[in-house]
């Protein structure tokens, strides 16, 4: 990890240390990907059924931590979650979901682990997310500013990234 370049004057330059080595640590450095949190079935209060796995890239979750890496200065951490975003969102504007894996995967299934207890003895335990299936059009926003907060942060534009370049065939 690069070194921190610009820091907060004053009492919060430890907390956004912290905050970066969370964000370092949440990041999968084989692809890039970033996930949301590093736990699956917690439950949103004690006892709860509500237990979610949040154990992949959430683009609107991601899409915060690249203007973070970025005005800290750690531009090999956001150009790596960049590219994992490229691959990911690849094809059709209307094939895009609002999470993938950690590798780009979209087929996210969900489902219950009835052997497992949960933290605290709650229950269902779940592994995958269908929330991979929902629409939310916020998205195609996040990824439009996430692209837009790179270039500020002096990427390269994604017409010279190898990912970007049109594929036409001549016959």
């Amino acid at each position: 990890m690069a070194r921190l370049v610009r820091s907060p004057a004053g009492r919060w330059t430890e907390a956004v240390k912290r905050s970066l080595t969370v964000l370092k640590g949440l990041t999968y450095a084989p692809t890039g990907g970033i996930v949301a949190a590093p736990t699956t079935s917690l439950p949103e209060q004690a006892g709860g059924v509500r237990n979610w796995d949040y154990r992949y890239c959430w683009l609107r979750d991601a899409t915060f931590t690249l203007p973070a890496l970025g005005s800290a200065g750690y531009y090999d951490e956001a150009r790596e979650w960049r590219n994992w975003l490229l691959r990911a969102v690849a094809g059709r504007p209307d094939q895009l979901q609002i999470m993938y894996g950690l590798g780009g995967e979209r087929r996210l299934i969900e489902w219950e682990v009835q052997w497992l207890p949960g933290f605290d003895g709650a229950r269902p335990v779940c592994v995958g997310n269908a929330a991979a299936a929902q629409l939310q059009l916020d998205v195609y926003g996040e990824i439009a500013d996430a692209i837009f907060q790179a270039r500020l942060h002096g990427m390269e534009a994604l017409a010279a990234h190898p990912m970007a370049k049109p594929r036409l065939s001549r016959r």
